[in-house]
């Protein structure tokens, strides 16, 4: 591919399809760029000579094939160093198919607070003792089991249990707890011990009588008031409820909840009901209610209270008390706990990254650039000719809410490089014939703060909710105070220009109350200018669209709607008078023309693209001769798939001033394919690197059927020669 670092593409193949365009016949443009565009080895990458790949009318298109996520690219600082992902899945976002930094392991994002004292485990997000603890022996989920007449332990974080007294491990089964009492006449006193005959046990002894406070019962001295089976009275067995042991007391039956439940309710009804080691309301004791923090959702494990972390968030200081504090989005905490990013980075997908402010666009010929920043920014400005190293320009050093300019010396691709978001505009010069929309560092086209470049006039565009208020300022180059050209309390559906009084440079459009759209102009000749009109939702892909120029605009302007989907239902509107049209597969671009100082609208049935044309019906129209960003099939001017035409007007005298299309790519390695109407495989490809033009079609005709698609994301220029242009480049924010 040439490279200014720019390439040109496969001209074997055009030449196979295109006799005509590798004849002498040709005009010299396309030999012009072509030495212009002196391949230089960047990458180690080859340069053919120039392609223009001839594709044929289209069938309805088909803009469902790639659904490459158009989220923030990322670039590396060398050809080997992009690892942009291109998941469909992520188009907002993103996190996303355009962040190159590594986005660390899911395991990661939780990564534990600082560790628990000796002795002590991390249950449910709490340090709680293991070592004898009976609901937690030796580790978070380990209950010791309750034996029979016995009384549970935990020592050194090691289950055991030691029998009651009265009761003793007879036959050494240390699952039926402590089985036997001691006070029968075959276990007196201890395992084993038997009394003889004609003797009992009495308070553990053989005896001949029963002892003080015990009663003779079945053939044994018992206390009737702690013995379960002979509670109160001989014979009177406790019941044995849910989860819990019979225990007699002053000779009332009881009970005695088992380890790890609790007779939460008061009810002996139902026994223990409650499992202490997972209740939220009784964790680990009866009325032990566990409470959620911030940015998290309260546990019970183990009989401890505990936090399960919202995605995203991390518990960092150990502290349950604040919840999950930490923001694993927040560069102190980036990822997860510890890792806090350096100055001057942000947190990306879970990574440290550093932010890059660029906009790379192709000035057709020399010019200016007009740069306008919403801080303090200091934006580098250098030119690609296609030579071996890029041409310094200058640094323009801004300060908030300010406009510098600067000379473009030749053409190329303007490589403009900032600390902060910007926009730039580049044009031929102030004068001539040029339309371009007003839009925010965003990019968005549609708002209560916008900013264009204008020569002669700007003009403010209503819907159906109108705001207060509107008002246009120019701004000064030199920090001086901005220049008020009027204010304006519109209706509905309205539209008003604003003069600029022929001073070429930057204008501010602010409304009070709703959004509005705005164009900057410079119409002084009759023959080109080209823009494509945002819909009314700021996207340049929608379903109304609207657009005017003053009175006294020389010549004819003319409003495309191109179908993405077809059939579609195109309705204009000029002035009062309306017009229908359909779309289907013969014909997928309609047209109205209409006059100076008249509103003209658009309402499709479905998503479209539309653009006005100067002077259609002029034999030497120079439309084809502007420059502009094409929209990508989301209405995006910073994409990876692209479905459009080249500019339909047929110009009589200007036959070799086509359209030329450029793809320029903002991360290292972005694979640019082309695709013949209808194909599901390209008919060319190529990789490019950061801040690359490749030129996929040269000198073609108009309503040339075009389909793009990049590997990540990337902006489509279609331009010619450097007669009048003007091109608005908000810079892309990307990683690294």
């Amino acid at each position: 591919m040439a490279t200014s670092h720019s390439r040109s593409l496969w001209l074997p193949l055009v030449c196979a399809l295109l006799p005509a365009a590798c004849s002498d016949s040709s005009s010299g443009t396309t030999a012009d760029a072509a030495s212009a565009d002196v391949a230089r080895d960047n990458a180690s990458v080859d340069a053919p000579a120039p392609l223009d790949v001839p594709l044929d009318q289209p069938a309805p298109l088909d803009v469902s094939t790639d659904t490459r996520d158009a989220g923030t690219a990322s670039d590396a600082s060398d050809a080997s160093d992009a690892s942009d992902a291109s998941d469909a899945s992520d188009v907002s976002d993103a996190s996303d198919a355009g962040d190159a930094a590594d986005v660390s392991d899911a395991s990661d994002a939780s990564d534990a607070p600082p560790p628990c004292a000796t002795g002590q485990a991390r249950c449910g997000g709490t340090c709680v003792d293991v070592q004898s603890d009976v609901m937690r022996c030796g580790g978070c989920d380990v209950v010791c089991p309750t034996r029979a007449n016995a009384t549970t332990t935990c020592t050194a974080g090691t289950c055991g249990s030691t029998c009651n007294t009265g009761f003793g491990d007879c036959d050494g089964n240390a699952s039926n707890g402590c089985e036997s009492p001691l006070d029968t006449a075959s276990n007196c006193g201890r395992c084993g011990t038997a009394c003889a005959a004609g003797t009992m046990c009495s308070a553990g002894t053989c005896a001949s009588v029963c002892a003080a406070g015990t009663t003779y019962c079945a053939g044994a001295c018992v206390n009737l008031a702690t013995s379960p089976t002979n509670c109160g009275e001989c014979s009177t067995v406790c019941a044995t409820p849910t989860n819990a042991l019979p225990v007699c007391t002053a000779g009332v039956c009881g009970s005695v909840c088992t380890v790890g439940f609790g007779n939460c309710d008061g009810s002996a009804l139902n026994g223990c009901e409650t499992t202490l080691a997972t209740s939220l309301a009784h964790c680990g004791r009866c009325g032990n209610a566990c409470t959620a923090g911030a940015h998290a959702t309260a546990t019970c494990a183990a009989g401890a209270c505990g936090l399960t972390c919202d995605a995203g968030f991390a518990d960092c200081d150990g502290n349950a008390a604040n919840g999950c504090e930490s923001d694993l989005a927040s560069a102190a905490s980036c990822g997860r706990c510890g890792s806090t990013c350096a100055a001057g980075q942000v947190c990306r997908a879970g990574a440290c990254a550093t932010p890059r402010h660029a906009s790379f666009v192709y000035a057709p010929g020399a010019g200016t650039v007009h740069v306008y920043s919403p801080t303090t920014n200091n934006v580098r400005l250098s030119l690609d000719t296609g030579a071996a190293t890029l041409t310094s320009l200058t640094t323009l050093a801004l300060t908030a809410d300010g406009v510098r300019s600067a000379a473009v010396p030749r053409e190329g691709v303007l490589r403009a490089e900032g600390d902060g978001p910007f926009i730039a505009w580049v044009h031929d010069g102030a004068s001539g014939d040029k339309v371009t929309f007003a839009g925010d560092v965003n990019d968005l086209l549609r708002g209560t703060d916008l900013y264009t470049w204008a020569g002669s006039n700007v003009t403010v565009f209503t819907t159906s909710t109108a705001p207060t208020m509107v008002r246009v300022q120019r701004l000064s180059e030199t920090g001086g105070a901005a220049v008020d050209l009027g204010t304006w309390a519109p209706g509905a559906d309205q539209q008003r220009t604003f003069a600029a009084g022929g001073v070429s440079g930057v204008y501010r459009i602010t409304a009070t109350g709703a959004p509005v759209t705005a164009s900057g102009q410079l119409l002084t000749e009759t023959y080109n200018h080209f823009a494509y009109v945002p819909a009314d939702d700021g996207t340049l892909s929608g379903t109304s669209f609207r657009y005017a120029e003053p009175a006294g605009a020389p010549g004819i302007r003319r409003m495309m709607v191109q179908s993405f989907a077809l059939p579609l239902d195109v309705t204009f509107r000029v002035g009062s008078t309306t017009v229908t049209r359909r779309l289907d597969a013969g014909a997928t671009v309609t047209s109205v023309d209409f006059p100076a100082d008249t509103l003209v609208q658009a309402s499709t049935s479905g998503a479209a693209l539309a653009w006005i044309e100067a002077d259609p019906n002029n034999g030497c129209d120079g439309t084809l001769l502007d420059a502009e960003l094409v929209p990508s099939v989301r209405g995006s001017t910073y994409d990876t798939e692209w479905v459009f035409r080249t500019n339909l007007a047929v110009s009589g005298c200007y036959t070799t001033r086509r359209a030329d299309v450029d793809v320029i790519a903002y991360a290292n390695n972005t694979v640019v394919e082309l695709y013949a109407a209808g194909a599901t495989a390209p008919a060319a490809r190529e990789t490019i690197q950061r801040g690359q033009r490749l030129r996929v079609l040269t000198d073609a005709e108009p309503n040339r059927y075009v389909r793009l698609v990049t590997s990540q994301p990337a902006r489509v220029e279609m331009s010619h020669d450097s007669f009048q242009f003007v091109v608005r480049a908000p810079s892309i924010t990307t990683y690294e």
